[in-house]
């Protein structure tokens, strides 16, 4: 009896650290680069390791983060709810046809949009890596804000990301089942913190891009200054956000032959916590989920709470590193294979990558989708005809 109560505990404690040190650092770091704050990023972490992953299909992780944060950013809160009413409701109509549609997609095409999107976090936050400040809500202003600005990194800060670089691809890899555990990520955030309290005290006032005690306030013009003004929203950017949130859903749920209640679940978390449920949190059963979950999410406030001046602390290096490297990890050998397997699907793929680099993140999915829907007509014309 003893025995099973501390197998009880232990698997307890390790399901709770596990979910801690996935959500928390890639949560921060995604309020932080996106512009929608560290605070708002704590707050999505809470919800994330409470209610995220109910479905055992996985939602693409990156994707629905830019489109949520692209969404609010440059058309407000109330455009973004508009959205995301209008991508359950094709949700549901999706679900309808859901046999059809599963039929009509070809596997090498679907990987293609999520090796568009790694990409486009990567150019898009490479320059909070290199601290050159440049401003933008899709990559052409980026470059074109980059243009202007100059190469000027801040080498201190290149020097903290290169380091969480360093870890989150290589610790993994030495220590497996301890990462299983403690997530890198964490490990590279904490180990670049330690090292910019001790290279970077207060009274030196050394320039580095730090997240900031105004970021972690909730009545800071600095985070999310459009959160309280629910205006007018604008009906045709909410249409295009809300399809864009359903196609990556239709995309690689399907292509990973999930069950239509796994879609449907797996939908529905994405557009109600859209943010909160782009991270990805560990596979539980739903005792362990409920319990750990609610740990870890405690002991998220209970670090706001007390530690905020050390959350301020974090440079903003470390959080943009840890975008671009968990970007390409949530990529597997497999799909980056199929997107690579034939003539059709690289043509696909570098059409795909255009959209979103030069569109815009919303704008690209639903581009790359009308191009994935011709490519996977032409596809199947051709696999009957060599057939018969």
């Amino acid at each position: 009896m003893d025995s099973f109560n501390k197998n009880n505990i232990n698997s307890y404690l390790k399901n709770t650290v596990s979910i801690l040190t996935t959500v928390f650092p890639l949560a921060l770091s995604m309020g932080v680069c996106s512009g929608i704050g560290a605070f708002s990023g704590i707050i999505f972490s809470i919800i994330a390791s409470i209610f995220a992953n109910e479905s055992k299909m996985k939602m693409p992780i990156f994707t629905a983060f830019l489109i949520v944060s692209y969404t609010f950013n440059a058309f407000g809160l109330s455009t973004l709810s508009v959205s995301v009413i209008i991508s359950g409701l094709l949700l549901i109509i999706c679900s309808l046809f859901y046999k059809k549609l599963k039929t009509a997609l070809y596997s090498p095409f679907t990987s293609a949009v999520m090796l568009s999107t790694a990409l486009t976090v990567t150019v898009l936050f490479t320059t909070d890596y290199f601290g050159i400040g440049a401003e933008g809500n899709t990559v052409t202003e980026m470059l074109s804000s980059y243009r202007s600005l100059g190469f000027h990194p801040n080498w201190r800060g290149v020097l903290y990301g290169t380091i969480v670089m360093v870890i989150m691809i290589t610790f993994p890899r030495k220590f497996k089942k301890f990462c299983k555990t403690v997530n890198a990520s964490f490990i590279a955030l904490a180990l670049t913190l330690i090292l910019n309290l001790f290279l970077n005290p207060p009274y030196m006032k050394t320039a580095i891009n730090e997240i900031g005690a105004s970021s972690l306030s909730i009545s800071s013009s600095n985070i999310a200054p459009n959160l309280l003004e629910f205006g007018k929203p604008d009906i045709l950017a909410a249409v295009l956000s809300g399809i864009a949130m359903v196609i990556p859903c239709l995309f690689i749920l399907m292509s990973n032959n999930a069950k239509k209640k796994d879609y449907i679940a797996g939908g529905v978390s994405n557009c109600i916590f859209g943010f909160a449920c782009s991270l990805p949190v560990p596979e539980l059963n739903k005792k362990e989920k409920i319990s750990s979950g609610i740990t870890a999410a405690a002991i998220i406030a209970l670090i706001f709470v007390l530690g905020a001046s050390l959350i301020e602390r974090i440079p903003v290096h470390s959080c943009a590193v840890v975008l671009i490297v968990g970007a390409w990890q949530s990529i597997s050998g497999l799909k980056l294979k199929n997107t690579f397997s034939n003539a059709v699907s690289i043509i696909c793929f570098v059409l795909c990558l255009a959209a979103c680099l030069i569109l815009g993140i919303v704008h690209g999915i639903i581009i790359s989708a009308l191009i994935f829907a011709v490519f996977c007509v032409f596809a199947r014309k051709k696999a009957t005809l060599i057939d018969s």
